[in-house]
């Protein structure tokens, strides 16, 4: 062919279009179907070169001050495609937080940073606590029961039993445990009337070989006998009697300095969202 035709002759002819993802911050806001909507080529380019209204992207009426989006090329092995980022005032990766606590970590997936959580820690509260015992009983009825220098372990027929007193007031009693084992996932508590058994399915359980605190009931004053059986090798810490407890589930926490400024459109004036900043 270029012995025939010179090159300078032929024409290719390739689509150009671009897709607009819409962000919002409550489903509720989409106002329609879909978050992407298609663009052709100089619907795309017309948005790079401030053409369009800031307003809405489904509408060219000049509602607003005409802004020219920055964008660029990802020239990446993997990507190799023009990018915009149209209402974006400020941007962060998970490896930008200005702190974070556990056990949230930082990790790479391809080119981006992120933050995750591959194990859930248990938060808890005891507001006043009046009584802390550790798991080594004042008595058992099973001699082969393990019994170490903070815990007992259970053969899954023994009892263990504590006395203690408690002074004037209503006090949640919060017990300590460990389940090290997917056949050790039940502990059962008797303090005066009330009973309570813990078991965790073997499907899913956060806490496996963690240490945990539940409550297992509320008491008041005087003198109280807590007795405790567990599934075979099931670890027993200890209790506290406490004025209130609590806890849940935690994956940690990160915080992110964000440094939002304003654009500027074509006639040279600083434009913010229509809404502002939030």
């Amino acid at each position: 062919m270029l012995k025939s035709m010179s090159p300078g002759k032929v024409f290719l002819g390739l689509p150009g279009y671009g897709w607009n993802w819409r962000i919002h911050a409550e489903p509720s806001e989409w106002g329609g179907s879909y978050w992407g909507e298609s663009h052709t080529y100089l619907a795309v380019r017309y948005w790079m070169e401030g053409v369009y209204s800031v307003h809405n992207f489904t509408q060219t009426a000049p509602e607003r001050n005409f802004v020219p989006f920055a964008a660029y090329w990802d020239e990446h092995e993997q990507a190799q495609a023009p990018y915009m980022l149209p209402h974006v005032y400020d941007f962060v990766d998970g490896k930008d937080a200005a702190g974070k606590s556990g056990p949230a970590i930082e990790g790479w997936y391809g080119r981006r940073s992120y933050l995750t959580c591959y194990g859930k820690t248990q938060k808890t509260s005891f507001g006043s606590v009046v009584l802390e015992r550790s798991g080594v009983p004042d008595d058992v009825d099973d001699e082969y029961m393990g019994i170490g220098s903070e815990s007992v372990s259970f053969n899954g027929e023994g009892t263990a039993y504590y006395d203690f007193s408690l002074p004037a007031g209503s006090w949640d009693i919060a017990v300590c445990f460990v389940f090290p084992f997917f056949s050790s996932d039940r502990i059962s508590f008797r303090l005066g009337g009330q009973t309570a058994t813990i078991s965790e399915g073997r499907q899913w359980w956060p806490y496996w070989r963690k240490t945990v605190w539940k409550k297992i009931g509320t008491v008041g004053t005087g003198s109280h006998t807590l007795e405790v059986t567990g599934a075979p090798l099931a670890q027993f810490y200890g209790f506290r009697a406490c004025s209130s407890f609590s806890e849940s589930a935690w994956c940690g926490e990160a915080e992110f300095t964000l440094s939002p400024k304003p654009f500027v459109d074509v006639n040279g004036a600083e434009v913010a969202p229509r809404s502002g900043f939030s």
